[in-house]
């Protein structure tokens, strides 16, 4: 048979994602199409033998999945009696930020991928009081499965993400003071409404922006405070340190 064959090599990857889901996953494509940040139903579809309900695993998708798996480049179009040897690729991910891997306890081993997310770190030009203040972030760093990180929410690049803490009472009860959030240092402007870490004048703050044609409205969460309306030639103001895109409330039982 032509091993360049299209059918040829659907169905060499059909058996090699049955054997990789088997080996890796426990046989379980739940656990698959969390890996691969995909519904269950959408995976269900690759391995479907109802040819009007079935998906091919294209050339993008088979690069995907090895990827997201850390499998070598290749190996879902690898075939032959004995199955493949699976080399990891150094557990670093493309972002540079430490990647663990490890094979679980329990009755299924399957890998899981981590990310370990630094905290913001506050220059020595910013001042040592709001240094001293923000200072007080509890997490100086947190570890997340990668596939979940990807999944839950949107950022511009992993490496850009770090830990923070809120501070006071503005933001509740959207944030509430001591909660640890998640932000993007990556971003550095407030191209559209969203909560931010910004630094207005030497105070460094979290706060709420919205856009309008006149400029950017400050807003806290909290009705006590007040908007602050800052008009479009004082924009520069205002330095965007960072987009929050992820809020844990915790709470004392």
């Amino acid at each position: 048979m032509d091993i360049n064959d299209p059918n040829h090599l659907r169905n060499v990857r059909r058996l090699r994602l049955r054997e990789l889901v088997r080996s890796h996953f426990g046989g379980r494509q739940s656990a698959f199409a969390s890996a691969i940040e995909r519904s269950p139903s959408y995976v269900a579809r690759l391995f479907s033998d109802n040819p009007s309900h079935s998906r091919n695993i294209g050339e993008s998708l088979a690069r995907q999945i090895e990827e997201l798996c850390n499998l070598p480049s290749g190996w879902l179009d690898q075939s032959g009696d004995e199955p493949a040897v699976v080399t990891a690729r150094s557990p670093e991910d493309r972002s540079g930020l430490s990647v663990k891997e490890w094979v679980s306890t329990d009755d299924h081993e399957y890998e899981f991928r981590q990310v370990s997310i630094p905290v913001l770190e506050i220059p020595e030009s910013w001042g040592g009081r709001q240094r001293e203040i923000w200072s007080e972030t509890p997490v100086r760093a947190i570890t997340i499965d990668l596939a979940w990180l990807r999944r839950s929410m949107s950022m511009t690049d992993i490496s850009n993400l770090r830990v923070s803490t809120g501070l006071g009472d503005s933001m509740t009860p959207t944030i509430k003071h001591g909660d640890t959030l998640i932000v993007d240092v990556g971003v550095q402007e407030a191209l559209y409404d969203g909560v931010y870490v910004v630094q207005i004048g030497s105070v460094l703050t979290i706060k709420r922006i919205q856009r309008d044609m006149s400029g950017m409205r400050i807003l806290s969460d909290n009705q006590q405070f007040k908007e602050v309306m800052i008009p479009l030639e004082m924009e520069d103001r205002v330095k965007v340190v960072a987009r929050v895109v992820y809020i844990w409330s915790g709470s004392r039982v």
